[in-house]
């Protein structure tokens, strides 16, 4: 009896069309980070538990793929890409610069309920500066922030801002500190989900009516400042703390950052603050933030990060500061392929050069070999058959051209090139052709 083919539920294949515009797409990130000195590294899928639990927190803990492998050892998949980076730098730090800025592009797992934007396998695009306290360090993720949304498409977005330390602040003010204090983020974390009543709801199950109050307000003069220029809006937080203690330190690097991604072209009509923003994460010491595509906010944060200065610490028992930022690739892709916004090519050949004829074999494999010499992709059929055959499985395919050479045109060292998608047919000498079929963008006239 055959087993029925399926996929796990959150798990996905992609099939040519999909798969050719995706690595297209993971190609202009990748671009993105190297044009800013970013190197990358790869890093294990599987760790061990005892490793990457150490500051995921407990909805992470419950979401995780952890078992027991063949040799007895309690592994986990990577369900980000950050905890495996801190552990690489733990090891083979002394190798590496410093500071060392380093992307990675890579699948990562959690066992979350699957829905719209979300899945049990997704792709994160990881770029990281490490061994950098300065707020340059922090600036330059939001500059290659707004590079990324620029190289995939999205030109109307704001990144959401905030940082830890305001939040500790909040946490002093309520008089929680502590596993409260956690408790407190990601109950503010959750705001999105929950609203703000809900999040007022859980702060009462471990707080006094009082700090339930203060946070209500502290969520009130967030919904003031959304709207407001960041400088601004830091002003006003600035207040809320009456410049002082653990909240005023957060505005003041926010401010700081903030002025630096100015000198790197950041446009403040990208940034907004948002102190309700807290990360999952428990890692996360400074900076934090979230990016929401206005034209497609029922996906939520689309790309978020923030720095992590204790969490290298925790497996080399000494500091490193760091920062980084990531690109959810999975939500960015179906969101923009949803709005119809991506271009889904159905072949990777540019030309398929045919087979007319046994005699014309040899002609036809060499003239895809200097095609592809200069950079032309190429498919050249298996077996001959029809003509008709061969260009209706090149239209079929997505192949945009056809080039044909008979009897005729053998005689007089021509090719006829046919664009698929026009109709359009047009003869070319060898060098010519070549030329034309190596420009980017061209047509056949």
């Amino acid at each position: 009896m055959a087993v029925q083919p399926r996929v796990l539920k959150g798990f996905r294949d992609y099939l040519p069309e999909r798969m050719i515009a995706r690595m297209r797409f993971i190609r202009r990130v990748q671009e993105c980070f190297e044009r800013y000195g970013f190197l990358p590294v790869e890093t294990p899928a599987l760790e061990l538990a005892e490793l990457l639990l150490t500051k995921g927190g407990d909805e992470v803990a419950r979401q995780v793929y952890r078992f027991t492998d063949s040799g007895g050892r309690d592994v986990c998949l990577r369900y980000d890409l950050t905890v495996p980076l801190a552990r690489m730098i733990a090891q083979h730090g002394q190798a590496l610069p410093s500071p060392f800025k380093r992307y990675q592009i890579a699948p990562a797992w959690r066992g979350e309920k699957p829905q719209r934007g979300r899945f049990r396998e997704f792709y994160q695009c990881d770029a990281d500066i490490v061994g950098s306290d300065s707020l340059a360090a922090d600036a330059e993720c939001l500059a290659v922030g707004c590079d990324l949304m620029a190289a995939v498409g999205i030109d109307e977005y704001r990144i959401r801002i905030s940082h830890r330390r305001i939040l500790d602040g909040l946490a002093a003010s309520m008089g929680v500190d502590g596993a409260d204090a956690h408790a407190l983020y990601r109950a503010v974390d959750k705001i999105d989900k929950i609203g703000v009543e809900g999040a007022v709801a859980e702060i009462r199950k471990f707080a006094p009516e009082v700090a339930a109050d203060a946070l209500k307000g502290f969520l009130d003069l967030n919904g003031v400042i959304d709207s407001l220029d960041p400088l601004v809006a830091l002003d006003e937080t600035k207040r809320l703390f009456g410049g002082r203690g653990a909240g005023a330190e957060g505005v003041a690097e926010l401010r700081g950052m903030i002025e630096r991604a100015a000198e790197m072209g950041v446009a403040a009509g990208h940034l907004a603050i948002d102190i309700s923003i807290a990360r999952g994460m428990d890692y996360y010491t400074g900076a934090i933030f979230e990016t929401i595509a206005q034209r497609m906010p029922e996906l939520g944060s689309v790309m978020s990060g923030g720095r992590y200065d204790g969490l290298i610490g925790t497996f080399s028992g000494k500091d490193v500061s760091a920062v980084g930022i990531s690109l959810g690739l999975d939500r960015i892709f179906d969101g923009l392929a949803e709005e119809g916004e991506l271009e889904l090519p159905r072949s990777t050949a540019k030309v398929m050069v045919t087979l007319f004829d046994d005699e014309g074999r040899a002609a036809a494999h060499a003239l895809a070999r200097r095609l592809r010499e200069v950079g032309v992709a190429v498919e050249v059929p298996l077996e001959r058959r029809a003509l008709k055959k061969q260009i209706r499985a090149a239209d079929r395919g997505g192949v945009p051209y056809v080039a044909i050479q008979g009897p005729d045109e053998r005689a007089k060292g021509a090719w006829n090139l046919k664009d698929l998608r026009s109709g359009e047919e047009r003869a070319f000498d060898e060098e010519a052709l070549i030329a034309r079929l190596g420009e980017r963008g061209e047509g056949v006239e």
